[in-house]
């Protein structure tokens, strides 16, 4: 903090993400600053070097956020403090709470899908789990989406719900689970409409431009 005329002025803090080269646990975060126009480096390490240096880390996992020097651990709460951020917490208690209910499905549709060393015990796994709880998951998220009846998930303003569920569909058309459907996402209208809503945000496009050239 320093002061300048009489006034008291607040330093944005230094901010600094690590995380994979994908984008994972770590999308959600990194979009909240894009779209709020918050300053922070994206610091992206291969597999080989975490494997290196994962004692150094807290919790020997990432992704990790570093605020003014300080670490910090967990995806979600990473997520939520860039959303404080770059002002994407509904003040509505109510619809907060509608945001963080799906936001957390979300994370365990993409963080609980099943695996296993041999591969048709994961195939079998997989598949079992699409069936009888990715769907019913799915269908879920797809009626509150319906039921709010708003220009995003659950407000007319992007939130955490949107961020994750930008995150889980992205990470799911990239393939990256065998044995499961990646454009499952799209028989699901609404779920549909708020991701695409995401993508036509400005910000949103300019960081994926940027990371596809």
């Amino acid at each position: 903090i320093f002061q300048v005329f009489g006034r008291i002025n607040i330093m944005a803090p230094q901010i600094k993400l690590t995380y994979f080269q994908i984008e994972g646990r770590a999308m959600a975060t990194r979009l909240a600053f894009h779209i709020g126009g918050i300053e922070f480096e994206d610091h992206r390490m291969s597999f080989a070097e975490f494997g290196a240096a994962r004692g150094t880390f807290p919790l020997a996992q990432l992704p990790l956020l570093e605020v003014d020097g300080k670490s910090y651990t967990q995806s979600s709460a990473l997520m939520r403090y860039a959303c404080a951020l770059a002002g994407l917490e509904p003040e509505d208690k109510l619809v907060r709470l509608q945001a963080q209910e799906i936001a957390e499905i979300l994370a365990e549709v993409q963080y609980k899908i099943p695996s296993h060393s041999d591969e048709a015990e994961k195939k079998r796994l997989r598949e079992e789990y699409v069936e009888n709880k990715l769907k019913k998951m799915l269908g879920f998220i797809d009626d509150r989406i319906a039921a709010a009846g708003t220009a995003h998930a659950v407000a007319d303003t992007v939130t955490e719900a949107d961020l994750m569920l930008t995150a889980m569909i992205t990470t799911l058309k990239s393939g990256l689970f065998d044995h499961v459907d990646k454009d499952i996402t799209d028989q699901y209208a609404n779920i549909t409409r708020a991701y695409k809503a995401v993508l036509e945000l400005p910000a949103v496009k300019a960081y994926l431009d940027s990371r596809a050239s």
